[in-house]
């Protein structure tokens, strides 16, 4: 999944940084004004679930779908990723992922996951320390304590932008550099739809859209010599 990270000219960098402050800002406007309006805390998609067709090159592979339930303050969001690559009959990749996030509030309050990836298995978990920093724990990395603000690799919800990232499948952190794009039209199943565009460069090199309701939308990255893409369904 990961690609060489471009290299940045000090200009640029300001640039990006400049574009993603004017994003986040937006974006704190935004959930002020739904909070204004009496509206749940965490900005939610209409039916309460976003579901994807993953495509490896133009073909389709997998799907990729979240799903949330509000029970009182708390979010419960599940996650399942199932991708399977074939020639023929003969299956030449398979992928599944599970996991089930938790919120209170606006608060990102625990993970768990596990992950096979051709018949390799990984896992991470989070549990609350009694002073309320979360322990991290997983098949990518020794235990640690999460830094102040993390989220996981879930992506769905737009603050992962200013965020330190804890990986979804193995537990890894990582402090991505995000660079904020244009809003542009983004392929979706039946059409487009405008979307803003965020790179992120780190451990994994990736392209992320958000919708004008700072709805996950699309996402691209390289994996293998090959081009993955998300199509919102």
């Amino acid at each position: 999944m990961q690609a060489g990270a471009d290299r940045a000219t000090p200009s640029r960098l300001r640039l990006g940084r400049r574009c993603l402050t004017a994003s986040v800002a937006a974006l704190a406007v935004a959930r002020q004004a739904r909070a204004d309006a009496g509206q749940a805390a965490l900005n939610l998609p209409r039916g309460n679930a976003i579901g994807f067709r993953i495509l490896r090159d133009g073909s389709e592979v997998g799907t990729h779908r979240v799903a949330f339930d509000r029970r009182g303050d708390t979010t419960v969001v599940q996650v399942a990723i199932d991708i399977a690559v074939t020639y023929g009959w003969i299956t030449m990749f398979r992928f599944t992922h599970r996991a089930v996030e938790t919120w209170q509030g606006e608060r990102f309050s625990g993970i768990g996951s596990h992950t096979d990836e051709n018949g390799r298995a990984a896992w991470m978990r989070t549990v609350p320390d009694p002073g309320g920093a979360l322990l991290v724990s997983g098949s990518g990395t020794v235990p640690y304590a999460a830094p102040p603000g993390a989220l996981a690799s879930t992506y769905w919800n737009p603050a992962i932008l200013g965020a330190p990232v804890i990986s979804s499948q193995d537990g890894r952190l990582s402090a991505p550099r995000v660079e904020a794009g244009p809003l542009e039209p983004v392929p979706c199943v039946g059409g487009t739809v405008q979307a803003r565009r965020h790179d992120m460069h780190g451990d994994r090199d990736l392209q992320i859209w958000y919708d004008l309701d700072d709805q996950w939308a699309h996402f691209r990255f390289q994996r293998d010599g090959s081009l993955i893409t998300y199509l919102r369904t």
